[in-house]
């Protein structure tokens, strides 16, 4: 009995330990909350716009927030302004300066004496914020869920603002502003609390201490500069640039370069122009970000962000990418003077930084000696090596590289520099001929998709040789190779050789030239020609690439619409048939149609 009696109070004694120590826990976290209440109270004490509310909010992951309230629908609370759509009388905030709006909730409902305003990450009241990657062999994609689905997700502090009053509807005087604090305690897990430094080839690094319960972590960039037009509140942008095993990540340039958004002029040099491909231009000029850390667990819970870097603290230390339209004017000028030389090819290149910037690196060629075709480039001190340029300009005809003599023969044919200027001239006579002044943009866009519909046949057979030819080329690279016989790989790379010199003969049909001289192409013919089209009729396009639901390599485009980037397919359009010509037209980013059919590349994620 004694002995029993002793196991009970040791169980007795440890239960009380352990509620004391939640006991604890819980009064330290409120004391911080009230701590920071008291800075943003201080913040807001002599502010003329807003009254901040003392005592803070305390709910659980899953929990709502909830005001009783006398008016019965959101339509019946006052507008901020006449032109608004509709009434806000609550905004949510993830910044306590009140610049990054998450959403505006409008549920009402109703309860035995009036009405409750709910204020819930549901999804009647936000689209859910996810990140999601591809992992193994088979590309399987795993989502992570940020914000919505009913929980409020890595978010442990929020900034709720009440605009009107929830008795009368009308407007308040002055606006006020509630701290939210969120209890993740039921996830058990710490928030990683990460380091930076830029190693000597340009890579951001960063490190964190061990999360324990972590069984991996997720490298988060989320886009800062979001911009409201015509009422339409937009939230934030998430990027998964890594899913970390260990507790340290590598993350290059090309991955930072995701959602990055760029001014069209450089501001240290207004001389260089930056890549389409590369950037969004904004009137803003560099887009802000910040990345942070989140630990996973088991049962694939987040923890909630430690600390994030700063765009700012990356700045220009970074590069993401070349300037392609800079680099290939260059090199475009000397082929065309005639190159003899490997030695006269540039020696230094404009790379894009991460903060928007445009800063010359040194760069060294090699030439393959068993296809001179492939011009090898290393950017020194960068992680931009082992690429190539094939067959940069369509004006090249023949190479000659000689390894002993060190010398770069290049020969390009008249006919085909003739060509170029046809091109050149067909696209400025068929935009004049397709769209007028008096049309707005979205007329541009239908009357440009019309034209290449109408007037071109996509190239099935061309297609489906590059298809085979991007998947000998994956087997080669993949572990599945090591199994074949040797009379099996002599089979394949005999056939990839095949297929290679097929394409070269067929390169038209995989460039604008294709669709708009020839009136055949595949999507890539079709997306530059739409491109090239929408640039001269004055509208911003740019040319994305990536694969369909079916895993077939695709290209189509982004173009701005009423200062939105939408989505158009003329490929698709072209091969739906006379009746659905624009079924992939004016698609935004996030409608179904577009978002369960395509997977872009990484560099396009930001969309």
């Amino acid at each position: 009995m004694k002995k029993g009696y002793c196991r009970l109070l040791i169980l007795t004694g440890v239960i009380l330990a352990l509620s004391g120590c939640g006991r604890e826990n819980e009064t330290k976290s409120k004391s911080a909350a009230l701590e920071q209440a008291a800075v943003l109270k201080e913040k807001y004490s002599d502010s003329d716009k807003y009254i901040f509310q003392e005592e803070p909010i305390y709910i659980n992951m899953n929990e709502s927030i909830t005001f009783p309230t006398k008016i019965s629908k959101s339509a019946d609370f006052e507008k901020n302004n006449q032109d608004d759509h509709t009434a806000e009388p609550f905004t949510v905030y993830e910044d306590c300066d009140l610049t990054r709006p998450l959403f505006r909730p409008d549920t009402i409902s109703k309860k035995s004496s009036g009405y409750n305003f709910i204020i819930s990450p549901s999804p009647q009241n936000i689209a859910t914020e996810s990140v999601s990657f591809s992992k193994g062999y088979n590309k399987k994609k795993e989502t992570f869920t940020l914000l919505g689905d009913d929980s409020w997700g890595i978010y442990d502090t929020l900034y709720l603002v009440q605009n009107n009053d929830l008795n009368t509807g009308r407007l308040l005087e002055k606006p006020y502003i509630y701290l939210v604090k969120i209890d993740h305690s039921s996830v058990k897990m710490a928030a990683p609390k990460v380091k930076m430094s830029i190693t000597d080839d340009g890579q951001l690094n960063l490190e964190w201490a061990r999360v324990k319960r972590a069984e991996y972590y997720l490298v988060i960039q989320e886009q800062l500069s979001l911009k409201e037009e015509n009422g339409y509140l937009e939230g934030p942008r998430f990027a998964c640039l890594e899913i970390a095993k260990s507790e340290k990540a590598h993350i290059s340039g090309y991955r930072l370069g995701a959602s990055m958004e760029y001014s069209s002029d450089n501001k240290n040099d207004p001389a260089y122009k930056t890549d389409l491909e590369l950037r969004d231009e904004v009137d803003a000029g560099v887009g802000d970000y910040h990345i942070f850390v989140v630990a996973v667990n088991k049962y694939k819970n987040l923890s909630v962000p430690g600390n994030s870097i700063s765009s700012d603290a990356i700045g220009n230390k970074v590069p993401i990418g070349l300037a392609w339209n800079t680099f290939s004017n260059k090199y475009a000028s000397i082929v065309s003077d005639g190159v003899k030389k490997i030695e006269d090819l540039p020696d230094r290149v404009p790379m894009i930084m991460a903060d928007g910037s445009v800063s010359e690196y040194t760069v060294t060629y090699s030439i393959d000696e068993s296809n001179t075709d492939l011009i090898y480039y290393q950017v020194d001190n960068t992680v931009f090596d082992k690429d190539w340029y094939y067959n940069l300009l369509p004006e090249i005809d023949d190479t000659y590289y000689s390894p002993k003599r060190k010398i770069l023969q290049v020969s390009y044919n008249e006919d085909a520099v003739q060509g170029m200027e046809s091109i050149k001239e067909q696209v400025i006579r068929t935009a004049g001929e397709v769209v007028n002044g008096n049309m707005d943009e979205l007329e541009k866009v239908k009357a440009i998709n019309r034209y290449l519909v109408e007037t071109s046949d996509f190239d099935d057979d061309a297609f489906a040789k590059a298809e085979e030819y991007r998947k000998l080329r994956e087997l080669d690279s993949s572990e599945e190779s090591k199994k074949l016989s040797h009379d099996e790989w002599r089979e394949m790379e005999d056939k990839r050789d095949t297929l290679k010199e097929e394409l070269r003969e067929r390169k038209q049909s995989f460039n604008m030239i294709g669709v708009l001289l020839h009136q055949k192409g595949t999507s890539d013919s079709y997306a530059e020609a739409f491109a090239a089209l929408g640039t001269q009729a004055g509208l911003m396009c740019v040319c994305v690439t990536g694969e369909t639901a079916s895993g077939e390599a695709h290209t189509w485009n982004y173009v701005k619409i009423n200062g939105e980037w939408r989505v158009a397919d003329v490929a698709g359009n072209e091969m739906e048939g006379s009746g659905n010509t624009e079924k992939y037209l004016n698609l935004a980013l996030n409608d179904p149609l577009y978002a369960d059919a395509y997977s872009p590349d990484n560099q396009f994620l930001r969309k």
